[in-house]
């Protein structure tokens, strides 16, 4: 791993592989991916996050999912809200964005609604509960 060599299971690292596989959406695919060291720097910055990301993008542009990281307070969440998904607005465009996703891998929104104080009112009964329960 990273470029060093190691010993591993032929069944721990067959599965790897796979799983790596079905993610990245190399299944069916001719794509020629070397996934043999999954912590190297090329494969984890320049496939692993970059399919994420192209995936993360298409999702978000053809169905405005929600959580996403381009909402970071409630205003901006009511004009994300407001848009017309293009899944609904023009179906065939949609599709034929969609057909770009590869694999299952799509970003976490760490972001989304970072600049919000999401902590419950002191008056309520969420409010008399211990912060870490909702963190």
């Amino acid at each position: 791993m990273n470029d060093i060599p190691f010993l591993c299971g032929k069944f721990a690292s067959s599965l790897r592989k796979q799983l790596f596989r079905e993610h990245l959406g190399l299944l069916n695919t001719k794509e020629d991916v070397n996934i043999d060291d999954a912590i190297i720097k090329s494969f984890y910055k320049d496939i692993w996050c970059a399919r994420s990301k192209q995936n993360t993008k298409i999702y978000e542009e053809v169905f405005q999912c929600i959580p996403t990281d381009t909402v970071v307070n409630f205003s901006m969440l009511k004009q994300y809200q407001d848009k017309i998904p293009i899944s609904l607005s023009d179906p065939l465009l949609a599709q034929e964005m969609a057909e770009n996703i590869k694999g299952h891998l799509v970003d976490l929104p760490l972001h989304f609604l970072c600049n919000e104080d999401l902590k419950p009112a002191a008056g309520t009964v969420e409010g008399m509960m211990p912060t870490a329960l909702w963190t």
